[in-house]
């Protein structure tokens, strides 16, 4: 495999961890080829979320449909999608064995910095980082950068505090919705 193909297999194996959100996969791709000294394989440009490469997301595709990395997607409430992509068991055994060749060893160094620095971030400090070191690739961004970087205002990003939400409370709803049995009694 060429080290290209081998990024998105890298990144899932380093730590033995997955990466949460296909944004923070691009970012990670991104920074180990701009800080990290990896070779530029894919080519990033600026999109929604900052820098964007195609390539990569169908490397990603090709690894999910030929069965070596599985994708777990998540809607919220408000029906944002959230993918998790981790290495299936033959994934890991392809990744495994790469990362035993002295070739890719350079790779597996780079890849396991960058994700040991970067995966732990919340997204909102990890764009912060990426659109402030790298401006240029933040043009085409639909995010309201000035709440992104007023310290002082709430994110789009985080979760609202529980007195700014206009139901009730989890508790509440439960003690009120107990079961069905209690809106349609048979009695």
């Amino acid at each position: 495999m060429s080290q290209k193909s081998l990024l998105p297999l890298a990144f899932l194996y380093a730590q033995g961890s997955s990466v949460d959100g296909a944004t923070r996969f691009q970012k990670l791709v991104f920074l180990a080829q701009r800080e990290g000294g990896l070779e530029s394989k894919y080519d990033f440009h600026a999109e929604k979320f900052g820098p964007y490469s195609y390539d990569l997301a169908d490397d990603l595709k090709y690894f999910i449909e030929s069965g070596y990395v599985e994708r777990k997607v998540e809607t919220n409430e408000v029906g944002h999608e959230r993918h998790t992509f981790r290495l299936t068991d033959e994934g890991y055994k392809v990744a495994r064995k790469m990362a035993q060749k002295n070739r890719y060893e350079p790779i597996f160094d780079i890849v396991n910095e960058v994700k040991s620095k970067f995966n732990d971030w919340n997204l909102e400090e990890l764009l912060r980082y990426v659109y402030r070191k790298y401006p240029e690739l933040a043009t085409a961004t639909d995010l309201d950068t000035d709440r992104l970087f007023d310290p002082d205002s709430d994110s789009q990003f985080l979760e609202p505090a529980e007195h700014e939400f206009l139901h009730a409370s989890p508790q509440e709803t439960l003690e009120q919705n107990s079961s069905a049995e209690d809106v349609f009694s048979l009695d």
